[in-house]
C-alpha cells in the first residue's frame, strides 16, 4: 500500500483531525525512516508507522486497535506513550500465526487474496494467490520477508538488490546458500562459486577416490575409459593437486547425437540402439541401428488388416498411430429379389449373397410376384375365385383368400318343366309349368305338349 492511501485509511479511522505528533514539523513516518521527533520509538521491520494526536486514545485498553486498509481490516498495535504513542500497522490482513517483537513482525499465513505488491518485492503468497512483485525501486532492497526495507537488518548481507537469508553468500549478484546446495552431497561445487569440502559439514573424498557428477565419492577413475552421463561424454583426467576426477569431454546432445558406449570408451554416434533412429514417421517401421552406430531408414507400414468388409487400410503420416481404415466394403446390389447381402471378414471378397426371399403368402387368388426396387407383391386376382357355380359371384381377398356372394342372375336348372329360370340364395331355379318344354325332336320342333 503507498503511503497516502495508508494514511488516509488510518486518519479515516481514527479522526478528521491534522497528522501531527511531537512537534509541529513532525509527520506521519513510514517503515523505519527516523523523524526527528520520538525517533526512538521505532515500528518492528515490516510494519508501517502512524503517528496521530488521536492515536492515545484510540490505543488506550488492549494495546490494539483494528485498522480498514486497502487490503482489508488489519489487527495494529500501539507502541510508546503520550505525545509519542504510535501505532505500527501490519503489511497485510492476517489469518493465521501473527508474531508480534518489539523488532519484528511474521505472519505463517496472509489472508486469502490479498497478494498485492505495495511495498513489497520477490514472490508473494496469500492462501489462495501468488504475484511476482520483482525488485525494489528508489535505493530500497528486499528483505527475507518480502518486503522493500532501507537497508539489510543484523549484518544481512545485500546482494543484487535483496537480502541474503542466513549462511547465504552473494555469488553473480544472487542470494545463494551453499550448504543447502550441498546437502546429501561429499564432495564437489557448492554452487556458490566454492567447493563443499570446504563446509564443515563436508569431508571430501579420500587420496584414491574420486568426485562424481552428483557429488558423491567413489573409486578412482585413474586408468578408465571414458564413459556416459546421460548423453555427455566423461573423461577421468588428473587435475593440479594429481587427484583424478571425471570431466565432460564432450555433449552429444548438442549436435543431434547420442552417447553411446564402445570398446575405446563413450564416444558420440548416430545411434545406440533402434530407438534411437526412430524416424517419427507413424508410416514407416523396421528402423535399426546398424553395425558402426548408423541408422538404417524404415520401411512403409503395411495397413492390411486382412478384413475385406472395413475398406483398402491406408497410412496418414498426421495420425498418430498411421494406418486409417478404408470406406466400407458395399455388397448391396439394391436389388430386394435376391435377399440382403453382407460381408464376411472370412470370405475371400467379402460380399456374400442374401437368402432370396419367399414368394409364396399361402393365398391360393393372390398373383405372387418380386420387384428388384419394391420387394415382393401379391396381388390378387378374382377370375382366380371359380367355385363352378354360376349363382355365386366369387373376389379374392389378399388375407381370407376366395369370398363369395350370392346373385340373382338368370340360369338355366336344366329342367323342362320351369321357365324364368334365376338365381336365388345360390340356386337356380324356375317357374314350374303343365307343359313339358319344347324340346328339339328328330324331325322338327314341336310345341308343348300335354303331360
Amino acid at each position: 500500500m503507498q503511503l497516502s492511501a495508508r494514511l488516509l485509511a488510518a486518519a479515516l479511522f481514527f479522526s478528521p483531525m491534522a497528522l501531527t505528533a511531537c512537534g509541529d514539523d513532525n509527520v506521519a513516518n513510514t517503515g523505519n525512516e527516523v523523524v526527528e521527533a520520538c525517533s526512538d520509538i521505532e515500528c518492528p521491520i515490516g510494519t508501517t508507522r502512524y503517528q496521530d494526536s488521536s492515536a492515545q486514545g484510540q490505543c488506550s485498553g488492549s494495546g490494539s486497535v483494528d485498522i480498514f486498509t486497502e487490503s482489508g481490516e488489519v489487527k495494529a498495535q500501539c507502541t510508546g506513550s503520550g505525545e509519542c504513542l504510535i501505532i505500527c500497522i501490519p503489511p497485510e490482513p492476517c489469518c493465521e500465526g501473527e508474531k508480534w517483537t518489539s523488532d519484528s513482525y511474521e505472519c505463517e499465513k496472509i489472508c486469502a487474496a490479498t497478494c498485492t505488491c505495495d511495498g513489497k518485492c520477490g514472490t508473494v503468497t496469500g492462501s489462495d494467490c501468488e504475484a511476482d512483485c520483482g525488485g525494489c525501486d528508489g535505493g530500497l532492497v528486499c528483505s527475507a520477508d518480502n518486503l522493500c526495507v532501507d537497508s539489510c537488518a543484523g549484518g544481512v548481507i545485500e546482494c543484487g538488490g535483496e537480502c541474503c537469508g542466513t549462511g547465504e553468500s552473494c555469488h553473480e549478484l544472487a542470494c545463494c546458500d551453499p550448504i543447502e546446495n550441498c546437502k546429501n552431497k561429499s564432495c564437489g561445487t557448492d554452487g556458490c562459486g566454492g567447493q563443499c569440502e570446504t563446509l564443515d559439514s563436508i569431508d571430501g573424498c579420500a587420496l584414491d577416490e574420486t568426485c562424481n557428477q552428483e557429488g558423491k565419492c567413489e573409486a578412482s577413475c585413474a586408468g578408465k575409459l571414458p564413459e556416459c552421463s546421460g548423453e555427455v561424454v566423461l573423461e577421468c583426467q588428473k587435475d593440479a593437486n594429481d587427484v583424478y576426477a571425471w570431466v565432460e569431454i564432450d555433449d552429444c546432445a548438442g549436435d543431434g547425437e547420442y552417447c553411446v558406449p564402445a570398446g575405446n570408451g563413450a564416444t558420440c554416434a548416430e545411434c545406440g540402439n533402434d530407438a534411437h533412429c526412430d524416424d517419427g514417421n507413424p508410416c514407416t517401421e523396421g528402423e535399426a541401428c546398424a553395425d558402426g552406430n548408423t541408422c538404417l531408414a524404415g520401411s512403409p507400414k503395411d495397413c492390411d488388416d486382412g478384413n475385406p468388409c472395413n475398406g483398402e487400410e491406408s497410412c496418414d503420416a498426421d495420425v498418430p498411430e498411421g494406418c486409417v481404415d478404408g470406406t466400407p466394403l458395399a455388397c448391396d446390389d439394391e436389388n430386394l429379389c435376391n435377399g440382403v447381402e453382407i460381408c464376411d471378414p472370412e470370405v475371400d471378397g467379402g460380399c456374400v449373397l442374401g437368402e432370396a426371399p419367399n414368394l409364396d403368402d399361402g393365398v391360393e387368388c393372390t398373383t405372387d410376384a418380386c420387384d428388384p426396387s419394391s420387394g415382393v407383391t401379391h396381388e390378387p386376382d378374382d377370375a382366380a375365385c371359380n367355385d363352378g357355380n354360376e349363382c355365386t359371384d366369387g373376389t379374392c381377398d389378399a388375407v381370407d383368400d376366395c369370398l363369395y356372394e350370392n346373385n340373382t342372375v338368370d340360369c338355366e336348372d336344366d329342367l323342362t318343366c320351369t321357365v324364368q329360370d334365376v338365381c336365388a340364395a345360390g340356386v337356380c331355379s324356375g317357374i314350374q309349368t303343365s307343359y313339358k318344354k319344347i324340346i328339339e325332336a328328330p324331325y322338327g320342333y314341336g310345341g308343348p305338349s300335354p303331360v
